[in-house]
């Protein structure tokens, strides 16, 4: 087994949904990742271990108390690249709750880039977040895209 295919993570993540009625999800993850394939083009990632989730619902659509959450985390990204031309990133992250046996909350987050001309771009990216188990009455998805035109200035 080659030890330089491995790598330690960690990472915090914020969330506010409106759609969801989520003031603040803060959710703090680490662990052990893997390297499936690390080329000039591609970097394919997957990342395995804790999570710890705190969420904060909003009162002014029902009424419910903040979620303390420990969840097993499962991460994957994967990159396309080429060069300075266009990007392709996808990460997508698995935290089965480990203390509310049953809910599942996924996330996935996608975007495209592509350099037009010189310093001219153009960025396409989606985002979903997911929960199998919301408290009654909240939703338990939020979903969306966006599109982005952007000019660089300096020597970039």
């Amino acid at each position: 087994m080659r030890w330089n295919n491995w790598y330690y993570k960690g990472t915090a993540d914020f969330l506010q949904s409106s759609e969801q009625g989520i003031d603040l999800q803060s959710t703090f993850a680490g662990g052990l990742g893997r390297y499936l394939k690390n080329t000039n083009h591609v970097s394919i990632t997957l990342t395995g271990g804790f999570a710890y989730q705190r969420i904060t619902y909003q009162q002014k659509v029902l009424v419910a108390a903040p979620e303390n959450v420990t969840s097993a985390w499962i991460n994957a990204q994967a990159k396309v690249y080429q060069f300075d031309r266009t990007n392709l990133l996808v990460t997508a992250s698995l935290l089965p709750a480990l203390s509310d046996p049953g809910r599942v909350h996924f996330n996935l987050n996608t975007s495209y880039y592509i350099k037009i001309w010189e310093k001219l771009n153009f960025n396409v990216s989606f985002y979903g977040n997911w929960d199998t188990r919301p408290p009654p009455g909240f939703s338990g998805s939020d979903y969306g895209t966006s599109l982005g035109l952007n000019w660089t200035f300096g020597n970039r």
